[in-house]
């Protein structure tokens, strides 16, 4: 029960990767500028987001029972690690690209 009211506290801030998200993906289509600023807060927000699952699960012995639902949430740490920084990267690398 205390784990879903955790993960029920984070709408505001999923809602924010994901409009990160979306205006990064948009801007890198049309080459826009504003892709390293929002590459560069959707990056943070994807580890930002896998540190706070993170240390919960560690903090209350979530992954002494790595079940489905457990293996699923690891998957989606690991791609926020990964790929939070890929992303920061990737649109700092290509800021002259995209004109910024």
């Amino acid at each position: 029960p205390c784990y879903l009211a955790f993960e029920s506290a984070f709408p505001a801030a999923d809602a924010w990767l994901a409009l990160t998200s979306v205006i990064c993906a948009v801007g890198l289509s049309r080459r826009r500028p504003r892709s390293v600023l929002y590459g560069i807060a959707a990056g943070s927000a994807f580890i930002y987001l896998g540190l706070m699952d993170t240390l919960y699960n560690l903090e209350h012995g979530m992954y002494a029972s790595i079940g489905p639902e457990m293996a699923g949430e690891i998957g989606i740490n690991v791609t926020c690690f990964l790929f939070g920084p890929f992303l920061m990267s990737y649109v700092w690398r290509h800021r002259r690209w995209l004109g910024a």
